[in-house]
């Protein structure tokens, strides 16, 4: 094989392999089994037949768990490390006997490029097990499962073109890279993070971090004090330019009059701490359970402003996100439009037992 030809299989089986190690080793052994694709002698062991048998078997395996709701979330961690060493065993195979120094940039592009699709590609399930049907999680794999089997029929078609496909999408994807690892320790926070909280006597719990109450501090005017701070990750974000969706902070409230522009984000932006004051001034507000999170969600109705606040499930998550879209709803109250059905509900029941 050319010079070329190598960097290309190396580079395209690497992608392949950060989504899905198996089905990238069966298809290269089936194709070269079939004559569809010139493997070089180092790697025709991959058309052994025990290595076909294990990596069919395997596949076999991930093409079920992939399409489990968290399952494949599960798969994921357990695949992190095995991934990115699996491409950079099959690039260092590929390239053969060389000098030193090109194997270890060939271990570097490979591991790096099967920890980049690695990434996105977790990040990516994290996002769609939120949502409750499964459909979606079944429609990716399947789609996932066709990108690998087209990159490696894309590189015995066309080397050059596979090459020239796969640093486009690596470049695409290192630019997506900080919002894949926002979204992830969002709901990694969201899973570590079940449970109580503190309360406040408004019935809000008044917990920020360190970092967070003295970015509060900086910023607030003197002699003011926070009435309450939410800890809570971000989701969708839209017409506020200083909250980055999937961001982990806490939403406060300061200064006892408590209008849409007393309440204040504190976080961290660019790992520095840092505060914002927010007008929700004609913003509706919604909530709903979802799966690792109580969701509250200011919006406006031209679609300009959009704001979701996720507090982590608990024993008392249900009524915290309800002190929380009560207090909202009231500093609000000029601009609010609607009733929640859901909390009449629980305060009719509540009345009921008493």
């Amino acid at each position: 094989m050319q010079a070329v030809e190598i960097i290309a299989l190396t580079m395209g089986v690497a992608w392949a392999s950060g989504i899905n190690l198996y089905a990238a080793v069966l298809m290269l052994g089936l194709m070269g089994l079939a004559g569809h694709i010139q493997l070089p002698p180092e790697l025709h062991v991959l058309m052994d037949p025990l290595v076909l048998l294990a990596a069919g078997f395997m596949y076999c395996v991930e093409f079920f768990a992939d399409k489990v709701p968290w399952g494949d979330s599960l798969w994921d961690v357990v695949h992190t490390v095995v991934r990115p060493a699996g491409a950079i065993l099959i690039g260092l195979q590929a390239v053969g006997e060389t000098q030193p120094v090109f194997q270890v940039v060939v271990a570097l592009l490979a591991g790096g490029a099967a920890a980049t699709t690695h990434a996105a590609k977790a990040g990516t399930r994290v996002a769609i097990n939120h949502s409750p049907e499964p459909a979606s999680n079944i429609a990716v794999s399947l789609a996932e499962d066709a990108g690998v089997v087209g990159g490696v029929a894309l590189i015995a078609a066309s080397p050059v073109l596979a090459l020239a496909v796969f640093t486009v999408l690596l470049i695409a994807l290192w630019i997506l890279m900080p919002r894949v690892f926002r979204r992830l320790r969002s709901a990694w926070w969201l899973l570590l993070n079940r449970g109580d909280e503190g309360r406040a006597q408004s019935g809000l719990p008044l917990n920020c971090t360190v970092d967070e109450d003295i970015a509060l501090s900086r910023r607030l005017p003197a002699h003011t004090s926070i009435d309450w701070a939410v800890r809570c990750a971000a989701g969708k974000v839209r017409g506020f330019s200083a909250i980055r969706s999937h961001m982990v902070g806490s939403l406060a409230h300061a200064g006892g009059d408590e209008g849409g522009a007393k309440f204040w984000v504190a976080g961290r932006r660019w790992w520095r701490p840092f505060a914002v004051r927010i007008d929700l001034a004609g913003c509706e507000i919604r909530r709903e359970s979802r799966f690792l999170s109580e969701v509250v969600t200011a919006f406006s109705r031209g679609g300009d402003r959009l704001l979701t606040l996720r507090l982590p499930r608990g024993n008392d998550s249900a009524q915290r996100a309800g002190d929380l879209w009560r207090r909202l709803e009231a500093n609000l109250a000029p601009h609010a439009h609607h009733v929640d059905a859901y909390l009449l509900q629980v305060a009719v029941a509540r009345d009921y037992e008493r």
